[in-house]
């Protein structure tokens, strides 16, 4: 009966360590006789950071405006903006494409916020563009 129980018991274990190791080996790059690691680096479209200002209705944040954008290196990303309360903890977001125009001035780009939070909870803005 006991080696019964282990049988049970150690069945769904190995099959678990198999789909486990060939997930793994699946990863590229990696054998299933190695560990590894890469890298590679990123440089940002926008090194000098960006500037903001908020639209409102009646004390709700609808948008952001994010100035200094840069031109052209960030034209055809996606720009994304996260609003953080004072814990961290987001409270509104939203993203859009960089448009691309004809000239090498700074972009104002405007982000429009699907999750729109009360102006008095905003106490952080987080950044990115990813692309183009």
């Amino acid at each position: 009966m006991r080696s019964r129980a282990a049988r049970v018991v150690f069945a769904p274990a190995a099959l678990a360590l198999l789909l486990t190791g060939a997930s793994a080996a699946s990863l590229g790059g990696l054998t299933s006789g190695s560990v590894g690691a890469g890298s590679v680096a990123v440089s940002p479209c926008d090194a000098n950071g960006f500037s903001y200002s908020y639209t409102l209705s009646v004390g709700v944040v609808t948008a952001v405006l994010v100035g200094g954008v840069a031109d052209p290196a960030c034209e055809g990303g996606t720009i994304t903006v996260k609003l953080a309360n004072s814990s961290g903890t987001e409270i509104g977001t939203g993203s859009t494409t960089v448009a691309t125009d004809g000239d090498t001035a700074d972009n104002l780009v405007t982000v429009s916020l699907s999750v729109q939070p009360a102006a008095t909870n905003v106490a952080a803005v987080h950044t990115v563009v990813t692309g183009p």
